[in-house]
This record gives structure tokens, sequence and C-alpha cells, in this order.
């Protein structure tokens, strides 16, 4: 059975989707901009939320990474990352990777690639 995450901030908006369908969220003010993918359509959702409360309830899957002060993406949708960007599959988004964060991003998808269900 998969298990399904339910996103929400310091509203009563929410967003329920399963953990692989989630692309990247990036924050921007007190807003944060969930980046999603359902039935072959890429959605948006905003909420009144900071990264951290995001990071927080995404805590349970690693492969959820914090790669910038600005953005947590899901390692298993990056298409590609070249120098101190990267592009997540499915979309034109470039997004900044710190050098913290390109350690964490290469040190997972190597595990991932060992362990695909990790």
């Amino acid at each position: 059975m998969k298990k399904i995450i339910t996103l929400s901030g310091n509203t009563k908006d929410s967003l329920t989707l399963f953990p692989q369908e989630l692309l990247y969220i990036e924050s921007v003010g007190n807003y944060v901009h969930v980046h999603y993918q359902m039935n072959g359509q890429i959605s948006e959702k905003t909420f009144r939320a900071t990264l951290l409360q995001m990071e927080e309830l995404l805590s349970d899957y690693p492969f959820f990474v914090r790669c910038h002060r600005a953005f947590i993406i899901n390692i298993r949708h990056i298409a590609k990352m070249k120098g101190v960007k990267l592009w997540i599959n499915s979309t034109e988004t470039q997004i900044p990777v710190s050098k913290t964060g390109k350690t964490k991003i290469n040190n997972l998808s190597q595990i991932h690639t060992l362990y695909p269900n990790f």
C-alpha cells in the first residue's frame, strides 16, 4: 500500500498526494509553491507556510532534499545536474543548488542507485 502525504500551511488549505508525485517546493516570501505531477499533468499549489514546515512534513522520505535555501526537491525527478543548477523531469525549471545541497544530492543519488526502494 502506497503512503499518501498531506501538505498544509498556516491556513486550512492543503494538498494530498503520493510522495512520488511531488516534484519540488519553492519558497517565495511567506509562501511555498508546491509543484507536483498528477495524472500526467504538472500543477502548482501555493500555501502560506515556511520551507522548514514543508521539510518537517517530508522528513520521513529520504528522497526529498533541501538543495538550496529556497528549494526542496525530489531526487527521483532530477533530469540532470550541471554546476550549481539542476533540472526536474517534465519541467523547464532551473533550480539552484548550494554546495551542501549538491553533496546531499550526490550521496542520496548513489544510495538510490544501489537501493531503488530507498
